[in-house]
């Protein structure tokens, strides 16, 4: 038993310091600062959030019910043309379709603003042995209500503004005007850019809840509901980050625990001050006001991926959490002195934002 509890608490050390985690955690909040700053001179790339936006591949694309291509991604010759000439995600039909999408994506997972979409895109007639090869009629490159005009038989290269609200689906693709007459249509290339952050989401988070209360990677501002005391340390944890500045604002003490030591029946934690809180970690932390009950922190980035849980040694567990948690088995409770924590006598129980403490029972935590 003592050989497999050593085991498991290696193996949650490793698995709660991998380099990959927080590489990945790093590049969102990289992202998002660029996603910010996002104008029309420095556009923030979000092409990574359509699927097969180059038209390579054979997934990610719809097409209307009426489609006859033996295929999905093709490269036909007839299409190219200066500006491209490759592969692209086609579709033809027996007879010219109006009025309706011919090829169209829904993308998801959009932080709100103003987007700008590119692609490489054609529209000819194939059946008609009078107009073949030619373009006749209207065919759009559109991105939600806005749209912009395909007006080449062979690739060209189109752009289309238009706005993301917070939460919602941007559907991109090509649509069929209401005196089109090309049969043989084709999309590749596409690159989808933000050249402006839009509004905040405005997001309510409460300690009392059982749902975090965001779903997704979301732009918000926050209201976080939480009882903070001013004379003794208690728990946080949060989904987004706080700088030192505002770390400051709300809070005058901050600690996180670096270890933990056994007194008996009782747990010692061993604290480090730190200026200011990262996304998912569980802090002690003590209010810089009397009767903080509520914080207000604008043009964050929320992340509800669940909060971290840290092996700190002997079998001991803390672990943060993002909404009130019931039933918790092997617990141990803080004590007033913000160090001490003592074995609760039944289950318990921890508020939403805040952190609990747990140690495995085996026969040998040494």
């Amino acid at each position: 038993m003592k050989l497999k509890s050593m085991m498991i608490s290696v193996m949650l050390a490793v698995l709660g310091s991998m380099p990959g985690r927080e590489a990945q955690a790093q590049e969102t909040e990289e992202n998002f600062d660029l996603y910010l700053e996002a104008s029309e001179e420095r556009p923030f790339d979000a092409t990574d959030k359509v699927e097969n936006a180059n038209g390579t591949g054979n997934t990610g694309w719809n097409r209307h019910s009426a489609d006859a291509a033996a295929g999905y991604n093709k490269h036909n010759p007839e299409f190219d043309s200066d500006v491209y000439s490759g592969t692209g995600i086609e579709s033809w039909y027996w007879t010219p379709l109006q009025n309706c999408e011919l090829i169209w994506q829904d993308v998801k997972g959009l932080w709100p603003g103003r987007y700008k979409v590119t692609a490489y895109a054609t529209g000819q007639v194939y059946n008609d042995a009078a107009t073949k090869g030619e373009h006749v009629g209207s065919l759009w490159l559109f991105a939600g209500d806005q749209r912009a005009e395909i007006t080449s038989a062979t690739w060209q290269e189109v752009e289309v503004t238009c706005e993301v609200v917070a939460g919602s689906t941007l559907r991109i693709g090509i649509a069929a005007g209401t005196d089109n007459a090309n049969d043989w249509v084709s999309i590749a290339g596409v690159r989808l850019e933000c050249i402006g952050a839009g509004e905040p989401e405005k997001v309510a988070l409460n300690e009392n809840y059982d749902v975090c209360g965001v779903t997704a990677e979301t732009y918000a501002d926050v209201v976080l509901s939480k009882a903070v005391p001013e004379t003794r340390l208690t728990w946080f944890c949060i989904p987004f980050n706080l700088d030192a500045a505002r770390t400051s604002n709300w809070f005058k003490e901050v600690k996180e625990v670096v270890s933990v030591g056994k007194d008996g029946e009782k747990l010692r934690l061993e604290l480090q001050d730190v200026s200011q809180i990262s996304r998912g970690k569980p802090y002690l932390v003590k209010a810089r006001e009397t009767g903080l009950a509520m914080i207000n922190v604008a043009d964050v980035f929320v992340n509800p991926e669940s909060p971290q849980s840290l092996d700190l040694g002997h079998g001991v567990t803390l672990t943060g959490t993002y909404r009130r948690t019931e039933g918790i088995s092997g617990s141990y409770v803080l004590q007033d002195d913000g160090q001490t924590a003592i074995k609760a006598d039944s289950y318990t129980k921890a508020k939403g934002f805040s952190a609990y403490l747990t140690m495995k029972e085996t026969e040998n935590h040494e």
